[in-house]
């Protein structure tokens, strides 16, 4: 009974034993193979431990870069088909063929370098092929500018230059004949220098000046700045050709080479092109004054700049420029002054008005009129604006007119300017085409400066004649003419010995801005100074002699001079002033 019952309790224990080796089993092998981390791990083919992983990987990466860093390529000579061909030709022919071959023409030449693509370009080689501009045309004068609300009285001087657009584009495209860069010439700016003229007859140091123009705006009267080049340093190709694209578009090589300037005030009593007063060149010329739509029309101050696709495929396309239309000035909520609503205090300002008793006349008795010798007058002719065709059309023809405008001059002095155009250098970032690395970063190259213009006297403002005598007083009376608002204007002054000639004083002159007649201060200062006069004065006219006055002075420079009155009375100039001053 004992035996059995020890067998029974092995059979009742025997599953929860093999159950419970089965569970360690189970927990073993999740601890090794689920929750534990790898003891070994395989990089590039080798088994390393987990903590080395990161140093195999590094060595693996500086393995791979100094294998790329060393690598070269792979050249494979190219077959010379040529000398192959000239071999073919040479060859003796079997027997019995009697076919003819010509002779063997000369071996081909290759252009370039065989062994390398670099054409090996400098920048002084196109440098030194530059034309310079030809000598300048410069008109000096006063104007009326129409800036801003009110009209502005300067002294300006306008300067004409022509270039040679065709010979430095024939010139540069021969050096790039065996290169794939397309020559596209932009103009970057136009440096003007002036001299004047000192005492002793020789010249100032030549000195660049700054020229004006009108400010340039959009559609909503935001200033347009001019886009900048950046350096090219090597790395920014895409950049720099971003903003070169927007300089070669029409609006701002526009703006560059022909700057627009303000309207000025016509002799006929008008708001018109400044262009009556640019100097005429073989290029105006060329132009027929007839026809209009050569005449370069001024830009829209209200038109964005556009690029076009692509400055070293499509040129330079300049589209002719619309001129601007002007609108009447408007009042509060942007109505014409004409369609306001008045204000109430407005009608009840007109009512008092139109309620107040009308002034008493006196009634005159008319005279007999009396017949009065005709004043001569003689009518203004409208004055002609030079012809200039649009600026794609002069790059068509090969010479371009570039232009710029100079308010710094002043009266009584002798000028004469020179002029040199900055252009973008064709191989600006071309690295793979230029000798060295510094010629593909220079932005651009200046032509020569040209021949210095002829002479030019800016007129002085104000002019007098003697027009009359008081011996009683020793005093003399002088007629002064000047400027105020673009029209002629005169006044009359005594003077006596030692007294300056003329001063400020009230004139009437009609606005040109709203036609309305004002009262102006106009300066009528000559710089000179009245010195002596003699009143017995006899002068031989013809076979008699006559009595007249006069008036020895001190001009403006600090020159004695002298006036006679019989001789100004009946000078040309004056009777041609005094006829201004009337219309």
């Amino acid at each position: 009974m004992a035996k059995a019952s020890w067998v029974n309790a092995i059979e009742r224990h025997a599953e929860k034993g093999i159950l419970a080796l089965c569970a360690l089993f189970l927990l073993y092998s999740l601890v090794h193979w689920v929750f534990s981390s790898p003891r070994q791990v395989s990089v590039a083919n080798q088994v390393v431990a987990p903590d080395e992983v990161d140093r195999s990987l590094l060595d693996l990466a500086n393995r791979v870069k100094a294998l790329n860093d060393n690598a070269r390529p792979r050249s494979k000579r190219p077959r010379d088909y040529t000398q192959e061909m000239q071999e073919i030709r040479s060859a003796a022919l079997p027997e019995g063929i009697t076919m003819g071959l010509s002779s063997p023409r000369p071996p081909v030449t290759l252009p370039g370098n065989v062994e390398t693509d670099k054409l090996e370009l400098r920048v002084d080689d196109f440098k030194e092929i530059m034309p310079k501009p030809k000598a300048p045309k410069v008109w000096a004068g006063r104007e009326l500018l129409q800036s801003g609300d009110e009209p502005t009285d300067v002294v300006a001087a306008h300067i004409a230059v022509v270039y040679p657009w065709d010979q430095l584009a024939e010139a540069w495209n021969e050096k790039l004949k065996n290169s794939i860069i397309k020559l596209n010439l932009i103009v970057l700016k136009v440096i003007t220098e002036r001299q004047e003229q000192l005492p002793d007859g020789s010249w100032s140091p030549a000195k660049q000046i700054k020229t004006v123009s009108v400010p340039l705006v959009d559609g909503s009267g935001r200033k347009l700045t001019m886009p900048v080049v950046l350096p090219y340093n090597g790395r920014n190709a895409d950049e720099v050709r971003r903003t070169l694209d927007e300089l070669a578009g029409d609006y701002w090589q526009q703006n560059i080479i022909e700057p627009e300037y303000w309207d000025v005030w016509w002799p006929t009593g008008q708001w018109g092109s400044w262009q009556i007063h640019l100097p005429r060149t073989e290029v105006s010329e060329s132009a027929a004054e007839e026809d209009v739509s050569k005449v370069r029309r001024k830009p829209s101050r209200s038109r964005v700049p556009t690029t076009p696709t692509d400055w070293r495929r499509t040129g330079n396309v300049i589209p002719p420029a619309t001129r601007t239309t002007k609108r009447r000035p408007s009042g509060a909520g942007g109505l014409p002054m004409d369609m306001m609503v008045p204000s109430r205090e407005d009608i009840e300002a007109m009512r008092k008005k139109s309620r107040q008793p009308a002034p008493r006349t006196r009634v005159k008795t008319p005279k007999p009129a009396v017949a009065k010798p005709a004043t001569p007058h003689t009518p203004v002719e409208a004055p002609k604006v030079t012809p200039v065709p649009d600026l794609y059309e002069q790059m068509q023809q090969g010479k371009v007119l570039a232009w710029q405008h100079d308010n710094s001059v002043q009266n009584l002095k002798v000028y004469r300017y020179r002029v040199r155009l900055v252009f973008v250098s064709p191989l600006l970032a071309c690295d793979e085409d230029v000798k060295s690395s510094a010629d593909a970063r220079l932005l651009s190259l200046e032509t020569p400066p040209s021949d210095f213009s002829e002479p030019v006297v800016v007129p002085k403002a104000t002019e007098f004649f003697l027009a009359g005598s008081n011996p009683a007083q020793r005093a003399v009376r002088v007629i002064v003419f000047t400027h105020s608002l673009g029209q002629r204007v005169k006044a009359s002054f005594n003077i006596t010995p030692g007294r300056p000639i003329g001063r400020t004083q009230q004139v009437s002159v009609t606005n040109p801005m709203d036609g309305d007649l004002e009262k102006r201060t106009a300066d009528f200062s000559t710089g000179a100074i009245a010195v002596d006069f003699d009143f017995k004065k006899r002068v031989r006219q013809g076979n008699m002699s006559r009595p007249t006055v006069e008036m020895l002075y001190l001009d403006e420079r600090g020159r004695l001079r002298k006036r006679l009155l019989v001789e100004d009375k009946e000078s040309e100039r004056f009777k041609k002033l005094s006829n201004e001053t009337r219309q």
